[in-house]
């Protein structure tokens, strides 16, 4: 009695699960296009007010990679950054906030920053 009761308990939750996908709509190439406009911008983990006083060059923002020990590979081009939205220069001044992130992040400045 009690297997027969389990039994139709199952059958009820499968039935239930099948609607479901019945009901979902199909994964074509109509519902992935739509999918890719939708998509959200690509948030960074670095903190807003971080961000905020990085230093600038025109309208590039200063790599903080560059300016840590850690270092900024370029994508394996010597000299330039691995992000298209910032660039290496010597700032005249590391605001508190930075220093602090790049020696929780990235083990401190570089030497050649550890002055600013």
């Amino acid at each position: 009695m009690l297997s027969k009761l389990l039994y139709d308990q199952q059958q009820s939750k499968i039935a239930g699960l099948l609607a479901q996908l019945e009901a979902r709509p199909t994964s074509g190439s109509a519902g992935r296009s739509d999918s890719r406009g939708q998509r959200p911008e690509k948030r960074s983990g670095i903190p807003t007010s971080v961000l905020r006083s990085l230093p600038k060059k025109g309208s590039l923002d200063l790599c903080i990679k560059y300016i840590s020990k850690a270092g900024c590979t370029g994508n394996g081009t010597s000299g330039q950054c691995f992000s298209s939205k910032r660039t290496h220069f010597r700032p005249k001044k590391i605001p508190a906030n930075l220093k602090e992130y790049v020696e929780k992040t990235y083990g401190g400045l570089a030497p050649e920053f550890t002055g600013l």
